[in-house]
């Protein structure tokens, strides 16, 4: 039997870098993937398999070969002469941060931090103790001055603790500097305080990890180390710039802009947003590639484009607007060359608009990529 039936029109299936492993039958050949839906496959083998995928939905028959280097079941959108791939970016896994044993471990409540109360200099007199791992007890932790990682930390966790940052807008919470670990993870902290405190400053070039986060209002990076974004819930933007972004399962809840690419390469698995303002920009030579993403139209009326490329590369695989509340007008805009091309997702009289059985709903690929 198949290893994966994507069943309905509105259902969508991703699938990069994997192996599906068949057992045939005598009764009958069946496929590996069957689809009636929209999916994306890149660098899949299906040893056992008469053949990979059948595609019954969209308009493109899938190769032959129980190998497919990649297939998209419905024809790609562009605007401007575009390669018709995705951009293939390189994927990292997430970096590994060694477990320390208790003795490494220090907390503000060792320092004569309290719940409640502002523990600004009990978390800095942790940090500084040499532990490599900075804990945060059950409890709600109140940081209103930025705290300085430096030295051995190389893990800032929440033991069902939630931290509320009051420092002042603009300022971090915590602030990246080198240290004797090429890795520092953030991870398990649920996050409240002022609308616009920043978790994060980056003064280095080492690699950050947030994982399982909530609450989470960005942070600035500038020019920094690769990021590392897993399973989290952000309620701010995020501003990438010359550097490498990996994030698998990001939520961005926030009214503008969520991602601004500039001259970075951000890669994404899984991307959840909502409310009006463009969901990624990528300006400045920067490259976006997103597989699997969902737009919820929460809000008012969305002015801006979902997606905006300006002389940069970029690839949305199975990219949605859910229709509720205000969806966007304009899927993409891209610039090219001084030139603007839009995708509309209404019919708009001359412009491009999506076929109506998917408008709103469905854009299995959209490619906005230089030819060489």
């Amino acid at each position: 039997m198949p290893a994966i039936e994507n069943y309905q029109e509105s259902s969508y299936t991703t699938l990069i870098d994997s192996t599906l492993t068949g057992r045939p039958t005598k009764r009958r050949q069946e496929p590996a993937v069957q689809n009636r839906g929209g999916l994306f496959v890149r660098a899949v083998t299906f040893p056992g398999y008469t053949n990979g995928v059948e595609n019954r939905a969209g308009n493109r028959l899938p190769p032959k070969s129980r190998d497919i280097v990649e297939f998209v079941s419905h024809n790609p959108f562009a605007l401007f002469p575009s390669v018709t791939n995705s951009l293939k970016l390189p994927i990292l896994e997430t970096p590994v941060v060694p477990w320390d044993p208790p003795v490494a471990w220090s907390g503000p409540h060792l320092f004569g931090g309290k719940p409640g109360l502002d523990c600004s200099e009990a978390v800095q007199r942790a940090a500084n103790s040499g532990a490599q791992t900075l804990y945060f007890p059950n409890g709600t932790w109140t940081i209103e001055r930025t705290i300085t990682l430096r030295g051995n930390i190389r893990r800032v966790i929440g033991c069902e603790a939630r931290l509320v940052l009051n420092q002042s807008v603009g300022t971090p919470a915590f602030r990246i500097d080198d240290g004797k670990a090429e890795t520092v993870l953030f991870e398990r902290l649920d996050i409240g305080g002022k609308k616009g405190a920043a978790l994060f400053e980056m003064i280095s070039k080492r690699t950050l990890v947030i994982r399982d986060c909530a609450g989470v209002q960005g942070g600035s990076q500038p020019r920094s180390g690769d990021l590392f974004l897993e399973n989290v819930n952000s309620l701010g933007p995020w501003v990438f710039e010359r550097q490498r972004v990996f994030a698998r399962q990001l939520h961005i809840d926030f009214e503008g802009t969520k991602i601004l690419n500039t001259n970075a390469t951000v890669w994404v698995m899984g991307l959840t947003t909502e409310k009006g303002g463009s969901v990624i920009r990528t300006v400045g030579g920067g490259r976006t590639e997103v597989f699997w993403g969902v737009c919820l139209s929460t809000g008012g009326w969305k002015r801006d484009p979902m997606f905006f490329v300006a002389d940069s590369e970029a690839t949305f695989h199975l990219a949605k607007d859910s229709l509720n509340g205000q969806p966007f007008q304009t899927i993409v805009t891209e610039v090219r060359g001084g030139k603007t091309l839009q995708l509309y997702s209404i019919p708009v009289k001359g412009t491009l608009p999506l076929p109506e059985r998917l408008s709103g709903v469905l854009i299995p690929f959209f490619t906005a990529r230089r030819q060489p």
